[in-house]
């Protein structure tokens, strides 16, 4: 044994592997002490600004090699003027807002990085008590994974992005709260024809606070009470969704098909029609090309809470000052009860029917009859007494 540790070819080999290992745990153990964190945050904030999302990290720290922790992530999303809509009428600017995330923890997976080219990430994320887990970004050529474990009480107001939530698409201007849960697992091929997936999550104790809308002029709404809102969209192509079987589109087209877009709370009842989806068609125009035919139907309600407040609020302005400040919001069924003449062709049970179709980035919404055969507990049945089904 001794002789064989002596041999020329054996003491190089043990004097290269003693180099390299003294080089790894050197490596190991000073390049967190070594890493320029400062420099490293002035950088990427500084990259950010000339892209025109100004940022601000409290820290950056290496832990070990492809390990990194930040602290106090603020990235600014810039705000946007609003695009003429039908008629030439100019639709709501979309207002500025600041991403929050308390803690960002992120490893990378260096030898698949370096000799395969292949982008590995994982990732966890923090904001106030709420948490990101199990958060995946696999990426090699043109072929991306990406992958949350689970979202776990990830509230609106924490992130600080609740006033940019509903789009200027819809009209309605407000700060939308609640906690998101759920988890999603998509895959993209480098193409939309390889674009499988599925995205399910849920809004809990959802509330629209100080809501206008931009289509009256600025008309101030009451705080919205929107209960648990649950939304699930499977990806795929056309073919391999029965649901969409009937649907017009190349049978090659791909599908992101909402399969659940649903509200229940004691102000808001809101269900979407089961055809309901977006369609991209074969070839290279990806989504610049892509269609929506979204269809549901919504009730507005008083819950039994607001209905207590609004009367405790009758009662104390009968005992104050007649100048004591008043709240002059206008109730969402009051809004309805004003646009009675022109929405009662659209209503069946008490529910009212909106259809939005066209090119997904600049749709068509209109309210129609009720096109839903799913139930909600206002309906208490298959779908709106005397609704009819899917056209």
């Amino acid at each position: 044994m001794e002789r064989f540790l002596r041999h020329p070819r054996m003491l190089a080999g043990l004097q290269f592997g003693g180099y390299s290992l003294f080089f790894v745990v050197a490596l190991v153990v000073c390049l967190p002490w070594t890493f320029p964190s400062r420099q490293l945050r002035n950088f990427v904030a500084r990259q950010a600004r000339l892209q025109g999302y100004p940022l601000h990290m409290d820290d950056i720290r290496l832990r070990g090699l492809g390990s990194v922790r930040i602290d106090g992530l603020r990235l600014t999303l810039p705000g946007k003027p609003g695009e003429p809509g039908e008629g030439g009428a100019i639709g709501p600017e979309l207002p500025e807002v600041e991403l929050k995330i308390d803690v960002v923890r992120a490893k990378v997976s260096i030898l698949p990085l370096i000799f395969g080219g292949k982008v590995d990430v994982q990732f966890d994320l923090e904001a106030g008590d709420g948490r990101l887990v199990d958060g995946r970004l696999v990426k090699k050529g043109d072929v991306i994974d990406f992958e949350i474990g689970q979202v776990d009480a990830l509230a609106l107001a924490d992130l600080g992005i609740g006033r940019r939530a509903l789009g200027p698409q819809t009209m309605v201007l407000g700060d939308l709260d609640g906690k998101i849960g759920g988890k999603a697992q998509v895959h993209y091929g480098g193409s939309t024809e390889d674009l499988t997936g599925v995205v399910d999550l849920e809004l809990a104790d959802a509330v629209l606070k100080s809501p206008e809308l931009s289509m009256m002029g600025g008309f101030k709404l009451t705080d919205l009470g929107v209960g648990t809102l649950t939304l699930k969209v499977k990806m795929g192509l056309k073919q391999n969704i029965a649901a969409l079987a009937a649907q017009r589109g190349a049978e090659k087209a791909t599908v992101l098909h909402i399969e659940t877009l649903q509200a229940e709370g004691d102000e808001l009842q809101l269900v979407t029609e089961e055809t309901s989806h977006i369609l991209i068609p074969p070839g290279k125009g990806g989504f610049k090309q892509a269609t929506i035919q979204l269809h549901f139907a919504f009730q507005f309600q008083d819950s039994p809470k607001k209905k207590a407040a609004d009367a405790k609020a009758a009662a104390d302005k009968a005992e104050v000052a007649s100048d004591a400040p008043v709240d002059d919001r206008a109730k969402w069924t009051k809004v309805l009860s004003m646009a009675g003449s022109r929405l009662k062709p659209f209503e069946r049970n008490g529910f009212i029917g909106i259809g939005c179709t066209g090119p997904l980035f600049r749709p068509q919404c209109k309210p129609e009859l009720p096109m839903v055969t799913t139930g909600t507990k206002a309906a208490g049945g298959a779908r709106p007494e005397g609704a009819p089904g899917p056209a």
